[in-house]
């Protein structure tokens, strides 16, 4: 009965905070229902067995079929929605021009994190720019600056970005109530690109919304943008439908499937994909993966871009 009127609850986010907090378990959901239509299908194999009376059977006829109905209906819907990220987008591999640029975020969640495991990383895969979050001060990345001269820092909250790259221009967006938004603009081919960068707060908080807000407006700006952060959603959550609706974003995620970046201290077993990568403009994903345990309670997360012709 819990498990129903969660799944219904799910499907109407916009009625409150409740709903809209199950939208990011589509996984444990589904797995729910699984277990529901399997547990119902033994229940039913067992009372066959054992050779009920018509009476008892006849009792049971009315209620039994339901089960595995609903079991079904459940399991497909959260399934669906779960499944659905690895559906491919479709790249023309001859339209794309050389050369490819590469973006990298991580939460270092200071307090656990192994820094020289996480640097270890960045080293290997060698984004062109690097993004973090929750990051204890400037002297733990020191080793970065040699090869990323360029930076951003807003480390009273956490956030810094390093670049490879020249940077036309960096700012500092503010976000009443929240952390801010680190926006800078490069060149990549010929072509300006806006990167923004942001770890939103708990979506308890009224100020994770204002987040959303301004991510939405900004992101919509220019011809190209790139928004890269631990937004402390899930891909099937409202806010984040929104925001790609509103600012034409696309996941970076897609096609690679729902790979967990974040995995609860509290409720062991519980990983969502709250880490993200999103992007507009003529930039097509050549690559998406996931990074290694380096000791934060957050995965890093990583996209190379192409840029069409």
């Amino acid at each position: 009965m819990m498990l129903a009127v969660a799944s219904l609850l799910s499907l109407g986010p916009g009625l409150g905070l409740v709903p809209a907090l199950l939208t990011h378990f589509q996984f444990y959901l589904a797995l729910g229902w699984l277990a529901v239509g399997v547990f119902a299908a033994w229940s039913g194999h067992r009372q066959r067995r054992r050779g009920h009376s018509e009476r008892s059977g006849t009792r049971l006829s009315g209620r039994l079929p339901l089960v595995p109905l609903l079991a079904v209906a459940g399991l497909g819907w959260h399934g669906h929605l779960w499944a659905s990220l690895w559906i491919p987008v479709p790249v023309e591999t001859s339209a794309l021009g050389g050369g490819e640029l590469k973006v990298m975020w991580a939460n270092v969640q200071a307090r656990g994190a192994r820094v020289e495991a996480l640097q270890t990383q960045v080293k290997a895969y060698a984004p062109d720019i690097l993004a973090l979050g929750e990051v204890p001060d400037q002297n733990s990345l020191q080793a970065l600056q040699q090869d990323w001269p360029e930076s951003l820092l807003a480390l009273e909250h956490g956030l810094a970005l390093y670049s490879r790259l020249p940077l036309l221009a960096a700012e500092v967006i503010e976000v009443p109530g929240a952390r801010p938004i680190l926006a800078v603009d490069f060149d990549y081919q010929g072509q300006l690109v806006r990167l923004l960068a942001t770890h939103a707060l708990i979506p308890v908080l009224s100020a994770h919304e204002a987040t959303f807000e301004r991510c939405c407006a900004l992101g919509a700006e220019g011809d190209s943008c790139i928004l890269i952060g631990d937004l402390n959603t899930t891909p099937w959550s409202p806010q984040f439908k929104r925001l790609q609706l509103q600012a034409g974003l696309a996941d970076a995620r897609q096609g690679y499937g729902p790979q967990a970046t974040w995995a609860s201290s509290r409720w062991p077993g519980i990983r969502l994909p709250i880490d993200h990568v999103l992007y507009r403009g003529p930039l097509v994903v050549k690559n998406w993966e996931v990074g290694n345990d380096f000791g934060s309670d957050h995965l890093a997360v990583m996209a190379t871009f192409g840029r069409r012709h």
